[in-house]
């Protein structure tokens, strides 16, 4: 492939943070009355914007302050489960760095700073940009993490590396190309949102990229 620049996503991607994620949503869902949250349809969102749409959604009637609470709430306990768990995909820090001798290499993620620091620090893993969600303005399925990350890395044609639809959209939206990782969302799912091959795992699409 005539790639420049691989940008890779976080959660579900470079760790397998998923089922942390959702059980801090539901653990902070059902504190504030909400059950049977489903986080497979919101992955790749960012927290408040979930929260946002949650609040619409069953009519909660929260104030900002309150989906403010609710946000660090899930944020705060989200890192709390990953830095326990230490969730890292196996062979994700040989990936990337074989991918760096040949690519630029970007990590664009929905999540909070804190996260993408932690997992920058546990991994030892250097990135030629990082950009997390609370560095943008619209946050996926809206394409401005990845168009600023591809610009980053001095544009040129880019792979992004997703597991979740919103990310899938916000990728192809910034004009990249979208390989999809099935960790949170079904392989019909990601093709219908524009994913142009799906993996069963991260080491599985590295094969593919390192050929």
């Amino acid at each position: 492939m005539s790639l420049q620049a691989v940008v890779f996503d976080l959660d579900g991607v470079l760790m397998e943070s998923t089922p942390w994620h959702a059980q801090a949503y539901r653990e902070v869902l059902a504190g504030a009355g909400v059950s049977g949250f489903s986080y497979a349809r919101f992955a790749g969102m960012r927290t408040r914007d979930v929260m946002q749409v949650i609040n619409r959604e069953e009519a909660r009637g929260w104030d900002a302050a309150r989906i403010g609470e609710l946000s660090a709430a899930k944020t705060g306990r989200a890192l709390e489960l990953i830095q326990a768990n230490r969730p890292l995909v196996p062979g994700c820090v040989e990936l990337v760095r074989g991918l760096a001798d040949r690519y630029r290499v970007g990590l664009a993620s929905s999540a909070s700073r804190e996260s993408v620091a932690w997992f920058l620090k546990a991994s030892g893993l250097e990135f030629g940009v990082v950009l997390t969600g609370g560095d943008v303005k619209e946050a996926k399925p809206s394409p401005e993490i990845y168009l600023r990350a591809i610009e980053a890395l001095g544009g040129g044609e880019a792979l992004v590396v997703e597991d979740a639809v919103a990310g899938v959209r916000a990728g192809r939206a910034a004009g990249a190309r979208v390989w999809g990782v099935l960790t949170s969302s079904d392989e019909a799912s990601l093709r219908e949102a524009g994913a142009e091959r799906c993996f069963a795992s991260l080491g599985e699409m590295g094969e593919a990229l390192l050929v």
